[in-house]
């Protein structure tokens, strides 16, 4: 009798004609059981008013309604997206729906950090701007803009412009007295898009092939890369590596030593393995060139140090072969090392450490001798990781954007 009587009171309160939207009513009788009724649920009110409690108050059933409806509100940013304010560019650190007098109309307030403090602003508010304008700075080919200055703030990942623009400023200016000496004489330093061209991002493997067709077409397809430039003769190639949202670097040390270590072979050989490298017992003697994998998250496993070794181990074998005579390319003759470095505090920061770790190659770089890769580099100069404190890479962050404004000022 009593479910007769909640049923009628239901009904006779909800006397609407609109489509029905199936809600939860507690029976007055015994509020720990739910009954599923049909009701208006814009007329919550009314069944409030008829004395039937239901588990949802008047705000929530507005919510429902509004969620419910085809004027579903969609967030136009996400959260950590660089936005343009009326007042600067900034950063979305959180959002919320806020409700109108119009409950038809929702609409998103979002919380926007703009380095000097916070606003809350609506989405009409806030735009997208191209990525080709508001530039800060144009350096040796290289364009950094305002929402690229943005990453520099605490914690952000820095992008390819970032890595790129401080990776080219220590070529060109950092160490040198003017602009016609450059630090690389020794060096030799690939863009960030160079190792993702090799390894067509297939979790640092090549989707090259060991054969000799496909180390020919790898040396066509790449050699636009080196143009004028015979690796070589370098003492040290520096190789940044991103995917799966992490960065780190291979310093490949004096590879023209590879000639003193192989023998010539009459086809190229390049091991395949998937062997951890830093496990292998068996090195040829002599050997002073090798490949140093520096990963400030190396115990997260974001990169595989392997992988990465076979296709730069690949890329190199393949140029040598355009140009010289067939060598053997192994984990033996040119093994790959993994050192302790000093460990990122959280998951964004991997950039920087990348940044610093370069900057103090080329401040000190290491002596790679024989000795150094019969130790493979364990208590080795400069690797270690007490080789700086976590402190400084703030302080990095803070020198990269004094300097790109510095350059602007000059630019301007």
């Amino acid at each position: 009798e009593n479910e007769v009587t909640n049923n009628k009171n239901i009904t006779e309160a909800a006397g609407s004609t609109q489509s029905p939207t199936r809600v939860f009513c507690e029976s007055p009788t015994n509020h720990s059981e739910y009954e599923e009724s049909t009701v208006d649920i814009f007329d919550v009110d009314k069944l409030i008013g008829a004395g039937i409690p239901t588990s949802i108050d008047p705000f929530q059933s507005r919510a429902m309604s509004i969620f419910k409806s085809c004027s579903d509100p969609s967030p136009q940013f996400q959260v950590d997206e660089f936005v343009k304010t009326p007042v600067g560019p900034g950063r979305v650190l959180s959002m919320r729906i806020e409700q109108t007098s119009n409950l038809m109309k929702p609409f998103y307030m979002y919380t926007v950090d703009l380095g000097f403090g916070y606003c809350n602003l609506p989405s009409q508010s806030l735009s997208v701007q191209s990525y080709d304008q508001n530039d800060i700075v144009r350096y040796s080919g290289v364009v950094v803009n305002e929402y690229d200055r943005l990453r520099l703030w605490p914690e952000i990942y820095l992008n390819d412009s970032l890595i790129n623009f401080y990776i080219k400023y220590l070529q060109r200016d950092r160490f040198c007295e003017n602009e016609e000496q450059h630090v690389d004489i020794g060096f030799h330093f690939f863009s960030t898009f160079f190792y993702s061209r090799l390894s067509h991002l297939d979790g640092g493997n090549s989707t090259y092939k060991n054969t000799k067709k496909q180390r020919h077409q790898l040396w066509k397809d790449l050699k636009g890369w080196t143009k004028g430039v015979d690796i070589f003769e370098k003492d040290f190639l520096i190789v940044p590596v991103n995917y799966h949202l992490h960065w780190t670097f291979v310093l490949v040390c004096n590879p023209g030593q590879i000639m003193n270590e192989s023998s010539p072979q009459s086809s190229l050989e390049v091991e395949q393995t998937d062997q951890n490298e830093t496990h292998l017992e068996v090195i040829f003697p002599n050997v002073t060139c090798c490949m140093i994998h520096l990963d400030s998250a190396k115990n997260l496993k974001f990169h595989n140090p392997s992988a990465i070794f076979k296709t730069i181990r690949l890329y190199l074998a393949a140029c040598w072969e355009a140009r010289r005579t067939s060598l053997r390319f192994n984990p033996k003759s040119f093994p790959g090392f993994c050192p302790e470095v000093p460990v990122q505090t959280n998951l964004k920061d991997c950039g920087v450490y990348m940044l610093e770790m370069i900057e103090r190659i080329l401040i000190n770089p290491p002596t790679v001798d024989s000795e150094f890769v019969r130790k493979r580099a364990v208590g080795c100069s400069p690797f270690s990781k007490s080789w700086f404190h976590h402190d400084i890479i703030d302080i990095k962050r803070n020198k990269i954007d004094a300097l790109l404004y510095k350059l602007r000022n000059v630019q301007v």
